[in-house]
């Protein structure tokens, strides 16, 4: 949550849940704090979970910027990369 210059790379996720969730706060609590999530990498994943491999939000009030994602590969996903803003 509101976090900023985060790499995640060469790794092995398997989960029941979002392998890799960013997030920024939320409601008025994140609009409040008023700071985002920026500079991820997110480089050579690999992974299953039922839901998302990369997800954004749910919780963006704080705002997300410059996330990269590459040679990221998923098997057994309910989706690849879910963005959950309102």
């Amino acid at each position: 949550d509101s976090s900023s210059n985060v790499c995640i790379e060469d790794s092995y996720i398997s989960t029941g849940d979002d392998l890799v969730a960013v997030k920024s706060g939320w409601d008025e609590y994140g609009i409040s704090y008023g700071r985002p999530s920026y500079g991820i990498t997110i480089r050579r994943l690999t992974g299953s979970s039922p839901f998302a491999g990369i997800a954004i939000g749910s919780e963006t009030s704080g705002g997300v910027q410059n996330v990269l994602a590459e040679h990221i590969n998923l098997f057994d996903m309910g989706v690849g990369i879910h963005i959950k803003t309102n």
